[in-house]
């Protein structure tokens, strides 16, 4: 009865554990944030390849050699070749028929003239989204270079 008392005494009746409750806080906040970091390491290492186009040569090349070459010599060899070649040619079926699938309205295995309209516009809606919606400036020709003009001067003679 008396060790109940001191330890009534040393612990306020306010308080219903030996726990501090800034410590409770304190690791309650620790373990959110535990919690919340691995979620995050863990999404971003599930996360896919970005797919967005390379924005120089050399990124290009370093991620076409980073797909394709296998053993790592920096070169493709004939192997790695026909496997690549291969890889590109399922990729691009599949494309292919997912985009029938998707726009083949009349069901007849072709896209006719209006579906395929419809397939470059998606295309181009796609294209702009990619840019942040700067559509792609138009090609101008250049000026046609200045034909000389006769001179009196010079013709006189």
């Amino acid at each position: 009865m008396v060790e109940d008392r001191r330890i009534l005494d040393y612990y306020p009746a306010r308080m219903t554990s030996p726990i501090d409750p800034m410590n409770s806080r304190l690791l309650l906040m620790l373990c959110l944030g535990l919690t919340t970091l691995t979620a995050l390491a863990a999404d971003s290492a599930l996360r896919p390849e970005p797919t967005s186009p390379p924005r120089s040569p050399q990124e290009a090349r370093e991620r076409f050699m980073k797909r394709y070459d296998k053993n790592g010599d920096g070169q493709i060899s004939d192997e790695e070749r026909k496997t690549m070649i291969e890889e590109r040619r399922k990729e691009n079926e599949a494309r292919e028929k997912e985009r029938l699938k998707k726009y083949d309205k009349n069901g007849d295995g072709k896209l006719d003239d209006t579906e395929r309209a419809a397939a470059r516009e998606d295309f181009l809606k796609a294209r702009r989204a990619a840019t942040n919606n700067v559509p792609p400036t138009p090609t101008t020709p250049a000026p046609a270079p200045a034909t000389p003009q006769p001179n009196a001067k010079t013709d006189a003679r």
